[in-house]
């Protein structure tokens, strides 16, 4: 394909966004910038309460919230104080405590302790649920969460505030032990490291890795150098995010860390040799007690070069413009040895008057994301089709959105020959 044909293709998607932000309007400079989501996660944790200098709620059924970039997001129950963060997409007990790493740290086990000895049902994995009646009983409510071990569960304010509170959910429970709630935590915490990484190091050789981490932090993978060829890696990565993994063949070992955000750096060395590695998660597993994003079918045609199916590996990514324009992406990645392959959902709205705007599909091949050798595109822009888009069911109370039958057209300047009909349900 043209790289001319390839580019205007991507042209069309940032064209399309641009107009979301615009909202058909006049600039404004003082625009504080687009709202951006992020996930509370001890387990997702439901009806937590958060504020930040533009923006405030609870948290909603998959641990979210908003915030702008660069924002200081705090966290509540009622009137307890957490802790406090910048915005990012996962913020856990630990960004909520300065040098804290992982889950020993005395003071972020403290307010892991908390969380779960508050959820209405006192079973984390379905989620730690902090329901109104909950959150009213802490209000005029304070807790020392720098209190040592041992001090902070036999503190008789704070168990009378945690009986308080599951009182008020019907039933009266214990603190969760230390124990427990450390080990659960952890867990948690490696399941949100769990999923596939590819990347590249550097130095006296070079080549490229690809990993996958399953939710027991265990690594296995191969590294490719450009001059030895290929090498299995294995090893393991431990709730902070440091890893290890060694080769089998050329005793590399490279050492690093596997961020929650999923980017990865770190050094290698083969005891000659050494230099840099570098790499990013391309898919990860949900988080915990999270729910899936969906899946659709696809027919038509082309159904049969582009994929038959639509199933998002990745978190999907929303968009609020501030003019009451969403924008939603969802992203299947799919690596081997030779090839990367991308396909893309984008889909937008209006969320005051649930106005549908434009939906998007997208399919790129290539030997990697800057080298394509395949470029599909379909559209359709409901303002100026309204009738096709009536197959479509928004429900944005719910974060989902419906497609029965839906035909998007295909974008002549790019691959694409033919429309694609999509069903199925995607959420966000």
């Amino acid at each position: 394909m043209a790289i001319k044909s390839y580019f205007h293709a991507l042209l069309l998607v940032f064209i399309s966004i641009s107009l979301v932000a615009c909202g058909g309007g006049s600039g404004n400079n003082d625009d504080p910038g687009p709202v951006q989501q992020g996930q509370f996660i001890d387990s997702i944790v439901i009806g937590l309460r958060y504020e930040t200098p533009s923006v405030s709620g609870f948290t909603d059924a998959q641990g979210r919230f908003n915030y702008r970039a660069g924002e200081i997001v705090r966290f509540f129950v009622g009137d307890v104080f957490l802790g406090e963060a910048v915005g990012q997409v996962i913020i856990t007990p630990i960004e909520l405590v300065a040098g804290a790493t992982d889950e020993n740290n005395t003071q972020v086990l403290n307010i892991v302790i908390f969380l779960q000895s508050i959820d209405d049902d006192g079973d984390e994995s379905n989620g730690i649920k902090i329901t109104n009646v909950a959150n009213n009983a802490a209000a005029g409510q304070s807790v020392d969460f720098t209190l040592a071990e041992g001090v902070f569960e036999t503190n008789g304010a704070i168990r009378v505030l945690l009986s308080t509170i599951t009182s008020s959910n019907g039933e009266a429970r214990p603190m969760v032990s230390r124990t427990q709630a450390r080990d659960t935590f952890r867990n948690n915490l490696l399941g949100l490291l769990a999923g596939k990484y590819q990347g590249s190091f550097a130095g006296d050789d070079a080549g490229t890795w690809s990993v996958t981490i399953d939710t027991d932090g265990n690594i296995t993978g191969v590294s490719v150098s450009d001059v030895y060829g290929s090498d299995t890696v294995s090893g393991s990565v431990g709730s902070s995010g440091q890893g290890n993994m060694d080769g089998t063949v050329g005793g590399s070992t490279f050492s690093g860390n596997f961020n929650r955000n999923g980017t990865v750096s770190g050094t290698w060395s083969d005891g000659e040799d050494s230099g840099t590695f570098t790499g990013n998660r391309i898919s990860s597993t949900p988080p915990p007690a999270g729910g899936d994003s969906g899946s659709l079918s696809i027919a038509g045609a082309d159904s049969s070069v582009v994929g038959m199916s639509f199933t998002p590996n990745l978190e999907p990514a929303v968009i609020d413009f501030n003019t009451g324009n969403v924008a939603v992406s969802w992203a299947q990645q799919i690596f081997t040895d030779s090839e990367f392959e991308s396909r893309q959902m984008l889909f937008t709205f209006n969320k005051n008057d649930g106005s549908l705007q434009s939906i998007g599909y997208l399919r790129l091949t290539g030997t990697s994301p800057t080298n394509p050798t395949s470029f599909y595109s379909y559209q359709l822009d409901c303002e100026f089709a309204a009738p096709a888009c009536a197959s479509i069911t928004l429900d944005i109370g719910q974060g989902q959105v419906t497609f029965s039958a839906t035909s998007l057209i295909a974008d002549n300047e790019t691959d694409a020959t033919d429309a694609i009909i999509l069903n199925g349900t995607l959420r966000w």
